[in-house]
C-alpha cells in the first residue's frame, strides 16, 4: 500500500516533498523508466521470477495437513494467482518512483523522515520475526535429511538448530543487496529445480519401457537446457552486481 500510494502521489518527484534524493544520485534515475528497453542485464528480472516456480519449503507439510486434499490444487492456484498480483504491482509501482536508482530492497530507496516508510519498514520486520520460523524449520529439516542426521532432542537439538542459524545470519551481515541474493537463488537453484533435476530425474527413473527414446532425449535436451540457463543466469547476476560491464 506504500509503495503504490507513494508512486501515485508524486512525493518522490522532482517537485515532490522528498524529491531531494534525486540530488544524490548520478545522472537521472527517472529518465530509464521504459517499458520496451531489454537488456543481458534484464536477465536478473527473468532470475528474480524463476523463484515464483521454487516450491516452498513447507509445501509438502501444508498439503500433508489439508483435510480436503483435493482442494490443493485450487488453494495453490488462487494463492499464487494474487502473489503474482501483488508482486508485479509493487515491482512497477517501484520502477516508476525511482527508475534506474531502485535498490534490491525498494523500501531502502524512501526518506527516513517518510511516515509511511517508517510504517512499511516495522510492517517489514513483524513479517520477517513472524516467517523466518517457518522457513528454517524447512531449511533445518532438509538440510538434517541431506547429511543423513537422525531426529535430535535436547541439547543436540538446540546445537544443531544454532549451528545452521549461524550459516544465514553470516551471509545476511555480508551479504549487501537483496537483491543480488533472490536473483542468484532464481538462477541457480531456480533453473537446478524447474529444469535440470526434474529432467535428469526422469531419465533416471524411467527406463526403456516406460518411455520412448524421444521422450528420453526431449528430458536430456531440457535437462542441459538448464544448465546452460542457470550457468548464463548466474555470469549476469554476478556481472550486473560487481562489475560496470553490463551497464
Amino acid at each position: 500500500a506504500v509503495i503504490l500510494s507513494r508512486a501515485g502521489d508524486g512525493a518522490y518527484a522532482s517537485a515532490g516533498a522528498h524529491g531531494g534524493w534525486l540530488a544524490d544520485v548520478a545522472g537521472s534515475p527517472l529518465d530509464q523508466i521504459s517499458t520496451r528497453r531489454l537488456s543481458v542485464g534484464s536477465a536478473v528480472l527473468f532470475n528474480m521470477l524463476s523463484t515464483a516456480f521454487m516450491c516452498h519449503t513447507n509445501a509438502v507439510r501444508a498439503f500433508s495437513e489439508l483435510e480436503d486434499k483435493a482442494a490443493h490444487a485450487s488453494v495453490a492456484r488462487k494463492a499464487f494467482g494474487l502473489a503474482a498480483v501483488l508482486y508485479g504491482a509493487v515491482m512497477l509501482a517501484g520502477y516508476l518512483t525511482f527508475g534506474g536508482a531502485c535498490e534490491g530492497l525498494v523500501l531502502a530507496n524512501y526518506a527516513g523522515a517518510d511516515p509511511r516508510a517508517r510504517v512499511a519498514w516495522c510492517a517489514t520486520l513483524v513479517s520477517l520475526l513472524s516467517s523466518y520460523p517457518l522457513l528454517f524449520s524447512g531449511f533445518r529439516d532438509a538440510s538434517a535429511s541431506l547429511l543423513g542426521l537422525g531426529p535430535a532432542t535436547g541439547v543436540a537439538f538446540t546445537a544443531r538448530s544454532l549451528a545452521l542459524l549461524a550459516v544465514p545470519t553470516f551471509l545476511a551481515v555480508i551479504l549487501p543487496d537483496v537483491g543480488f541474493v533472490v536473483s542468484l537463488m532464481g538462477a541457480s537453484l531456480g533453473a537446478a529445480l524447474i529444469l535440470v533435476v526434474p529432467a535428469f530425474m526422469g531419465r533416471a527413473v524411467l527406463g526403456d519401457a516406460d518411455a520412448t527414446p524421444r521422450e528420453r532425449a526431449a528430458m536430456g535436451a531440457v535437462g542441459w537446457f538448464g544448465v546452460l540457463v542457470g550457468a548464463f543466469g548466474t555470469t549476469v547476476t554476478v556481472l550486473e552486481t560487481y562489475t560496470d560491464l553490463l551497464k
